[in-house]
């Protein structure tokens, strides 16, 4: 009697399991193809002394995507698919991704896609018989206050505290020469993952003293960033793929003595 008991709450358990939802989350986690994606707004510098054609982020959204074909976080980088159709979009604006090099998928200048504060962003990819996309919204700049006289070699703290960002992306350089002087952009699969990875709030970001090596006038541009969960993924591996967001503002920052 007892064992026939049991038979009967293993049956109702098991009716009540949502098999279909349980397979989509099997696939989502066994799918081999990866794509770890960056999706990166400019916002216009308020300063005249800044000029952002000497870097490589156009205004708008600049957006690149990593595709791979791996089973786990350290192969990402190694395993780099070809041949795919990439695209972003908002439902408002959109652009098709060009194959840079070899499973690296980038935005041109005037793409046409824009960077949209509190849109939904979708990066989409298409390889053979497989459409995979991930999901993520804009966040708002930060809206900083940097003092702008500063004092060569010296560190600058910049406060967040609050604003929900889970990553940073700064880039510093010297509006004279143009040349970039501190980043820590990622620049691969495996570092796009890792921030994807944070789930910490942010309180302080340090730009270390070395992004201001000399008397110059430097731009200092801050993006606070937010990612992707993997409810956001659909068609690709949901536990390694994910997409980072953020918009640069720019600020300057004065190393010159005053006489």
């Amino acid at each position: 009697m007892l064992a026939v008991w049991r038979s009967n709450v293993w049956l109702v358990l098991l009716g009540a399991c949502d098999f279909g939802n349980l397979q989509d989350q099997l696939e989502g986690l066994t799918n081999p193809l990866v794509a770890e994606g960056m999706v990166i707004g400019v916002a216009e510098p308020a300063d005249d002394r800044i000029d952002l054609s000497a870097l490589d982020y156009d205004p708008g959204a600049n957006v690149t995507v990593f595709l791979a074909d791996a089973a786990n976080a350290d192969e990402l980088d190694a395993a780099l698919v070809s041949g795919a159709m990439v695209s972003a979009s908002d439902g408002q604006s959109s652009a098709d991704l060009e194959e840079a090099e070899s499973g690296v998928y980038t935005t041109v200048p005037g793409a046409g896609f824009d960077y949209v504060a509190e849109r939904t962003a979708t990066v989409t990819a298409v390889l053979d018989d497989t459409t995979g996309n991930v999901s993520v919204e804009l966040p708002q700049t930060a809206g900083l206050t940097i003092m702008e006289a500063h004092t060569a070699g010296q560190a600058i703290d910049i406060d967040v505290t609050g604003l929900g960002y889970t990553g940073s992306l700064v880039v510093v350089f010297d509006t004279t020469s143009g040349d970039v002087t501190y980043s820590n952009e990622p620049t691969t699969a495996k570092e796009v993952y890792d921030l994807t990875r944070g789930n910490n709030e942010l309180t302080v970001v340090t730009v270390p003293g070395e992004a201001f090596p000399g008397e110059s006038v430097y731009a200092l541009g801050f993006a606070g960033l937010v990612h992707s969960r993997s409810a956001d993924v659909d068609g690709l591996n949901t536990l390694l793929s994910g997409v980072i967001a953020g918009q640069l503002e720019f600020h300057p920052v004065v190393t010159l003595t005053v006489p």
